[in-house]
């Protein structure tokens, strides 16, 4: 570089001009190298015999319509489960019960009373008169 310098007679100024250098730091992304990865699912079919149990159950309704003192427990026979179902029920009595009573009492009495009604009553009467007969060639009988 260059100094410049200005002489002036009067004043010996020189101006010189300073220079600085400065870095720049900064990262860059650079590919070095690619990669793929390839990825594959196998599916293999095994068969295996695998023991499976089920349960059947039967259900019955069965009538009993029996009369007990006590609630009956649930209870089982052999591979049988037993679940009473129980019912109150109301029993009606019929008995023959006196109520009441109804007295009659029954009295005579005597009223006078006056009535005023027609009355028909039917009379015959018989006149007799003597008739002379006529003659006849027959006789007369008497």
């Amino acid at each position: 570089m260059e100094e410049k310098s200005n002489t002036n007679k009067k004043d010996e100024k020189a101006i010189i001009s300073i220079h600085e250098e400065k870095m720049d730091l900064s990262k860059e992304v650079v590919e070095k190298r690619k990669i793929t990865i390839h990825k594959t699912v196998n599916t293999e079919i095994v068969r295996h015999d695998v023991p499976l149990l089920h349960d059947h159950v039967k259900i019955e309704h069965i009538p009993v319509n029996k009369e007990v003192t006590e609630i009956p427990k649930i209870r089982e026979t052999g591979n049988v489960t037993i679940i009473p179902i129980i019912e109150e029920v109301a029993v009606i009595t019929k008995k023959i019960m006196l109520v009441k009573e109804i007295h009659i009492t029954k009295e005579q009495i005597e009223t006078l009373e006056h009535i005023e009604t027609a009355l028909r009553s039917e009379s015959v009467t018989i006149d007799k008169k003597d008739v002379q007969p006529k003659k006849n060639n027959y006789r007369n009988s008497k």
